[in-house]
């Protein structure tokens, strides 16, 4: 909190730490205001805890703007048309299939046309 009693007492680097302090504190505030909603700080806090409660703040909207975003781009996703759900129809639509290389000789004699 500003003090006029101490501005006018003090030498010329306490004014200058004094208004780095106050330009901090209106910085932070302002911050608090625009990315944590969800906490309570109060005016009479420390620059310390006010930078930590920041960083929360900012997290949880990081957060939640990134859950949202990740849940429009699932719900926005077309629907596949079909599905394989064996082998055979792999190999009826003409899929390539990815197997280890040990099973190409068991895949090929049971399924002639799998590629």
């Amino acid at each position: 909190a500003f003090n006029n009693r101490v501005w006018t007492s003090s030498s010329k680097l306490m004014r200058i730490q004094i208004g780095i302090q106050v330009f901090m504190d209106s910085i932070l505030d302002t911050f608090m205001n625009y990315f944590a909603q969800t906490t309570r700080v109060s005016t009479e806090s420390s620059i310390s805890r006010k930078i930590l409660m920041f960083g929360f703040g900012l997290f949880t909207f990081i957060l939640t703007t990134s859950y949202t975003a990740n849940l429009a781009s699932f719900l926005t996703v077309p629907v596949l048309k079909f599905y394989t759900y064996t082998m055979d129809d792999a190999v009826k639509t003409n899929l390539r299939i990815c197997a280890q290389i040990e099973l190409e000789g068991v895949i090929k004699a049971r399924w002639k046309d799998a590629k």
